[in-house]
């Protein structure tokens, strides 16, 4: 992997957490120097990002880091949508209204074998992944939000969550 420009994405979240470069470098035991470099433009080492995650422990900065070096999902960030608990729940519900009207189609096109399908059922699956998707994406940032005003970040949750997950058998122990 190679060194990135996070300069925006970095400034972001120090803003978002009332941060200041100043604290940023003593978290990651960075000169305040090379913090300073991040913040203008210098690209940013991975080993260096993975740490400033961690330190900042903010959800939307993780995924835009993750976004940029895994090509992973993004962090959902509009400029024309509120950005708040409420407004994601209202988005989501709109998304999850227009994944369920492709849900049908898609359903009936599920229980075919892979070569069986035609042109039409193979559009049904695809609008309905790709609905599937928005809603997602959607629901990501609406899970961030609701943590966010635990003081959690999405890392935090995940961890708290991971055993009952493993005792559920969605994931390996």
């Amino acid at each position: 992997m190679k060194s990135t420009v996070v300069n925006k994405e970095v400034r972001a979240a120090l803003t978002r957490n009332n941060y200041s470069q100043k604290e940023l470098a003593r978290k990651t035991n960075r000169a305040a120097t090379t913090i300073s470099g991040y913040l203008n433009t210098e690209p940013t080492p991975p080993d260096a990002m993975l740490d400033i995650a961690e330190a900042m422990n903010d959800s939307v900065l993780s995924q835009d880091f993750s976004y940029m070096l895994l090509g992973q999902f993004p962090a959902m960030e509009s400029d024309v949508f509120q950005e708040n608990v409420h407004a994601y729940a209202i988005i989501q519900d709109f998304e999850e209204s227009e994944r369920e009207q492709y849900e049908q189609a898609a359903k009936m096109a599920l229980t075919k074998n892979k070569e069986h399908l035609d042109k039409q059922d193979k559009d049904a699956l695809w609008n309905y992944g790709m609905n599937f998707l928005d809603e997602i994406f959607v629901e990501m940032r609406y899970v961030i939000s609701i943590f966010s005003l635990l003081d959690m970040s999405l890392m935090q949750a995940i961890k708290k969550r991971r055993s009952l997950w493993v005792s559920k058998r969605y994931l390996k122990s």
